[in-house]
C-alpha cells in the first residue's frame, strides 16, 4: 500500500480518533443532544457529521505529519506534536465560532471559559498526535 495512503488510514483509524470522538460524544450526550447544532447556521451542516468528518481530517493531518517528517530533519515526535497542536487550534476555532461548542455542548458560559478551548485543544491534540498517532506511524508505516 502506498505510504501516504497508509498514513491516511492510520490517522483516520478508530485508535487515532477515539479520544476526540469519545470526549465530544460524551459532552454532546451530557448537553442533552442539542439536535439543532448547525455549522454557522447552515441547516445542512449538522453536528452528526462530526464523527464522519473528524476521522477524515485526522487522516489528512497525519499525511501532513508524514510529508513533513520525510522532508525535514527534525525529531518526528516533535513534528507530530506541532501538527497536532495546529490541528487542535483549527478545530477549536471551528468548534467555537462555527458550532458554538464551548457554550452549547461543554456548558462554558463566560467568554473567558469559551476562549479556553483555544489553548486546551492544541495541548490535547499535540499529545494525541505525538503519542497515539506517531506511535501508530512508527509501528505500521514502512520506513522511507
Amino acid at each position: 500500500m502506498n505510504r501516504l495512503l497508509l498514513a491516511f488510514v492510520v490517522g483516520s483509524s478508530v485508535v487515532s480518533t477515539a479520544a476526540s470522538e469519545w470526549y465530544m460524544g460524551r459532552s454532546y450526550d451530557r448537553a442533552g443532544c442539542p439536535c439543532d447544532l448547525t455549522f454557522f447556521g447552515n441547516p445542512d451542516l449538522k453536528f452528526w457529521l462530526y464523527p464522519i468528518v473528524v476521522p477524515v481530517l485526522f487522516g489528512l493531518a497525519n499525511v501532513g505529519v508524514v510529508l513533513l517528517q520525510d522532508s525535514l530533519d527534525v525529531d518526528p515526535w516533535l513534528i507530530a506534536a506541532f501538527v497536532g497542536a495546529v490541528f487542535g487550534f483549527l478545530l477549536s476555532l471551528v468548534g467555537r465560532f462555527g458550532f458554538d461548542f464551548p457554550r452549547r455542548v461543554f456548558g462554558f458560559e463566560t467568554e473567558r471559559a469559551q476562549a479556553s478551548v483555544h489553548w486546551m485543544a492544541p495541548v490535547a491534540y499535540a499529545l494525541i498526535f505525538a503519542v497515539v498517532v506517531q506511535g501508530l506511524n512508527r509501528l505500521l508505516l514502512p520506513k522511507k
